[in-house]
């Protein structure tokens, strides 16, 4: 994957900004697929008071 050359500690650092730019994309979506959720849960809620 990455040369040897590179210290651990930058390889290290290498990895987690990839990771970083993996993740963020997924997070993001599970974010808005949460907060979607959340705003049809009080939906629901006040749906007996419109009642």
């Amino acid at each position: 994957m990455l040369p040897e050359i590179l210290p651990r500690g930058r390889r290290m650092k290498i990895l987690m900004i990839g990771l970083k730019f993996m993740i963020l994309p997924m997070w993001r979506k599970v974010l808005s697929s949460m907060k979607s959720f959340q705003l049809i849960q009080l939906r629901m809620k006040s749906l007996p008071v419109l009642i």
